[in-house]
């Protein structure tokens, strides 16, 4: 499917607004273990707003969508585009809510393929890995 009409300053946008997502996530899980607890949470926002502790704890769990006391990254991504759309007016056609869709799911996928190429799990593909990978 084409997107051409969404332009490409939307989906730029949109491509933005999950690298955002995706540096937060990654700076605040620092156990390393693909989730934030609400320890990790409430310290990264901590250092990172002037949020107080009221409000902290209510985004954490506005977050948490499944409840489970854990964030994902996907959960991370979804607030993001969230706030980008209230910050945009609220309001979003269906066009470009599924285009968000897909992009989500091109990044799950993404994040998928690199969970698997990335055999020593150290978060970076090494050369050997790519090539090993490669000559499957």
């Amino acid at each position: 499917a084409s997107h051409a009409s969404y332009g490409s300053n939307g989906s730029q946008e949109i491509m933005e607004t999950l690298r955002s997502a995706d540096a937060m996530f990654d700076l605040a899980d620092t156990s390393g273990d693909g989730v934030l607890n609400q320890e990790e949470f409430e310290f990264y926002m901590r250092e990172h707003t002037n949020h107080d502790d009221n409000h902290i704890l209510e985004c954490f769990l506005m977050i948490d969508k499944d409840g489970n006391g854990n964030i994902t990254r996907d959960e991370v991504r979804l607030a993001y585009l969230s706030k980008r759309k209230g910050n945009k007016g609220g309001k979003v056609s269906e066009k470009v809510k599924s285009f968000e869709d897909e992009m989500r799911e091109v990044s799950r996928d993404a994040d998928a393929l690199f969970d698997k190429v990335d055999f020593d799990g150290s978060g970076a593909l090494s050369r050997k890995e790519f090539e090993l990978y490669m000559k499957r």
